[in-house]
């Protein structure tokens, strides 16, 4: 906290596999601030035809290893997993800028340079002026 601005951030643990995110944020006058979190997930392999990245507005991206990537203004993104009827999630009542990417370790092997997939990443900004809370939910479901 300053006498200029001011960020709070708040962490809820709704239920099982739900948790509330609040950051309220104080911008000095005249200025606006992009506010951002990152999250990683993981469904083991990304190559698998049952792993898919998917957004409120129904597209889907099957091929997690194939770079698949998410950028646009979404109210919800997430990782689901078909075989094990699982998926994980943000969503916010408020619009957000988002890019998914997928994360990958490299490795030397007998083989030479060897590329692994090993989750997704969730990059979510959300801009404000004045005094705003920004509120999005992390969750998991098993609504395939």
């Amino acid at each position: 906290t300053s006498s200029d601005g001011m960020l709070r951030k708040q962490v809820t643990w709704l239920d099982a596999g739900s948790l509330q995110i609040e950051i309220q944020v104080t911008v000095p006058k005249g200025q606006s601030l992009w506010v951002g979190q990152l999250w990683h997930a993981s469904m083991l392999t990304g190559s698998s035809p049952d792993r898919y990245l998917f957004c409120g507005d129904g597209k889907r991206e099957d091929r997690l290893s194939a770079g698949a990537t998410l950028d646009g203004t979404y109210h919800e993104v997430g990782l689901g997993n078909q075989w094990d009827k699982v998926r994980f999630g943000l969503r916010s009542p408020q619009a957000f800028l988002t890019h998914v990417f997928p994360w990958y370790t490299v490795s030397l092997s007998e083989d030479g340079l060897e590329k692994t997939y090993q989750g997704s990443v969730f990059g979510l900004w959300f801009l404000v002026s004045g005094t705003a809370t920004v509120r999005y939910h992390v969750f998991t479901d098993c609504a395939v």
